[in-house]
């Protein structure tokens, strides 16, 4: 697996920041985490019909959480993440509250499940 297009696009990602993969990290694909400049990235390496890529799961407490995949030919995919707040409707009845507090339940408690089968939580 040539592993540059996944290293140029994270780092890329986190430019603002200057967040790199570790050497190591590309070399062996062992699954680690970078705590560095209020980011908590937690990384794993795969592969699937697509190719090999990166996963990761990124969480910083100013901005909301990131759970991407970076494909070996540098392509992006968004990967399901966290709902971070509830918007109900103008007028909704209880009974739709409910329902959408039901909904963000249901997926946050699905996104929890994926991430911890991956080891990141």
């Amino acid at each position: 697996m040539t592993t540059s297009l996944i290293a140029a696009r994270f780092a890329g990602y986190f430019d603002r920041w200057q967040i790199c993969l570790p050497e190591e990290a590309l070399s062996t694909r062992q699954q680690g985490e970078i705590r560095s400049h209020g980011w908590s990235i937690q990384y794993l390496f795969g592969a699937d019909q697509e190719g090999e890529y990166l996963d990761f799961f990124a969480n910083h407490r100013m901005t909301n959480a990131r759970h991407e995949r970076i494909y070996a030919s540098g392509a992006m995919q968004r990967l399901p993440t966290y709902e971070e707040f509830i918007v109900y409707p103008a007028n909704a009845t209880q009974e739709e509250q409910e329902k959408i507090d039901e909904a963000y339940q249901s997926h946050n408690a699905a996104v929890a499940e994926l991430l911890r089968q991956k080891g990141f939580v």
